[in-house]
């Protein structure tokens, strides 16, 4: 578990290094990762089918919405 946590953090941050530090968009540095029917091209399909951005909307918009009521 400690394992995945720092891979996870160093992934993370690397990520976050490199959009900061190219002036490129995520998803131009996403494309210039992903290989055709490779393992990050899997993983992305699987976010869609799963509807991963839908999800992540819907709980944004609840988070939004309590703290307007909380203020």
């Amino acid at each position: 578990e400690f394992e995945a946590s720092k891979l996870t953090i160093q992934t993370i941050s690397g990520a976050a290094a490199m959009l900061n530090e190219s002036g490129k968009s995520p998803t131009t540095l996403r494309e210039n990762v992903t290989s055709p029917k490779g393992t990050t091209a899997a993983a992305l399909a699987s976010f869609t089918d799963a509807k991963t951005g839908e999800i992540i909307a819907a709980a944004m918009k609840a988070a939004r919405d309590r703290s307007q009521e909380l203020a």
